[in-house]
């Protein structure tokens, strides 16, 4: 009996065996082919002959590019879309595509190309450490502060690359300049906190920004923008941030001639100047009276006045006169390359703004660093609260 049960199972598994072993090619042969794709059709007709891994014309192969899933070989079919937009392939001579299918192929792989550059994106490969530049570095400390610095006059200049200066592969941080970041952050930590232990700096403003030199090269006269009160004509406007309670010297300095010499002295001019659009002090200089050639006639015009902390408009600007004009030889608009006519009878103008200061300095009650700093103001009662 178990002779036979034996037998029977051996039986059993021998038809099994025959019946997969008979089935398994009839199921490889009616598995589903590759989808063809436009991309497939084109190299096959018109590419694969040249483009192949024996033949390389050009250096370029086909052969293992998929023209199912595209994204695999991005950057081959990257290249095969430009050549077919510009219809330079096939060379001419050879068997070529109609207008038609250059663009059908050409679109369906643009497609297929972002379809996968969505799916996948490719940021780029990441530096491996990435500083801010001297101009991040001054909108992060005024996003975080609320303080505005002159970047230009702390750090030296960022280094590019390709044009750029936010490369991060050319922002590096050598010894030297990691030495000036930080005395930028020393200096800008105490103007945050309101240290009135400040020594006075002097800060100098042109009207036009980033101007090394006492030129202008504006004609100032008529109104230059709505930072001015009307009325009036030409002169400097700036914002400037005062770090603490105090006084702070106002001075104007006025446009000279390449000899050093005060322009339009021979005409009385009234000079204005305003702390957040309040008027700090007016001067009245030249006239009849008033030496036609001086290289001083600007000493007396600077005031002191007391300022509260915080960024704050200045302005300084010449009232406008109607109908007054220059009296003497030469126009008063000659080409800035023509130094011929440049003499002191062209009218008057301001050609920068000295702020200095702070001059006997006290802790801000409020300032808007401070304000960021702090939760409340400093006291046993405050660090208990923070604690």
């Amino acid at each position: 009996m178990r002779t036979l049960l034996a037998a029977g199972a051996c039986a059993a598994w021998l038809v099994a065996v025959s019946a997969d072993v008979s089935t398994s090619p009839q199921t490889s042969a009616v598995s589903p082919a590759a989808p063809a794709t436009p991309a497939a059709a084109l190299v096959t007709s018109y590419c694969a002959s040249c483009h192949n891994d024996r033949a390389r014309v050009g250096g370029f192969s086909l052969t293992a590019a998929d023209a199912t899933q595209v994204g695999r070989a991005a950057d081959v079919w990257e290249k095969v879309v430009v050549k077919l937009r510009s219809r330079s392939m096939p060379p001419p001579g050879l068997k070529r595509p109609d207008n038609a299918t250059y663009d059908a192929v050409s679109h369906w792989l643009e497609e297929e190309l972002d379809r996968a550059a969505v799916a996948r994106p490719n940021p780029g490969r990441p530096a491996d450490l990435h500083r801010l530049n001297r101009g991040e570095y001054a909108n992060a400390i005024r996003d975080l502060l609320g303080i505005d610095v002159d970047a230009a006059a702390l750090l030296p200049p960022d280094a590019q690359a390709y044009g750029f200066d936010t490369n991060a592969d050319a922002l590096s941080m050598e010894p030297a300049l990691l030495d000036r970041y930080l005395t930028a952050a020393a200096k800008i930590a105490r103007i945050a906190v309101g240290d009135p232990s400040l020594a006075p700096t002097v800060e100098r403003y042109t009207a036009v920004p980033g101007n090394a030199n006492e030129q202008t090269w504006l004609w100032q006269t008529e109104r230059l923008s709505e930072d001015f009160p009307l009325g009036s004509r030409g002169g400097i406007a700036a914002r400037h941030y005062f770090p603490v309670d105090g006084e702070y010297d106002l001075r104007v300095r006025l446009a000279r001639t390449y000899a050093d010499v005060i322009r339009g002295l021979q005409t009385p001019s009234t000079i204005d100047v305003r702390v957040d659009g309040v008027q700090a002090a007016r001067f009245t200089v030249g006239g009849p009276k008033a030496p036609t050639e001086s290289q001083d006639a600007d000493e007396p015009l600077h005031v002191r006045v007391p300022v509260k902390a915080g960024s704050r408009q200045i302005v300084a600007t010449i009232l406008k006169t109607d109908g007054a004009r220059a009296e003497g030889l030469g126009p008063d608009r000659i080409p800035i390359w023509n130094r011929d006519g440049d003499v002191p009878t062209f009218p008057l103008g301001i050609s920068s703004l000295l702020v200095t200061g702070p001059y006997n300095g006290r802790v801000p009650e409020s300032s808007p660093s401070r304000q960021r700093l702090f939760v409340c103001p400093p006291s046993p009662e405050c660090a208990t609260r923070i604690l």
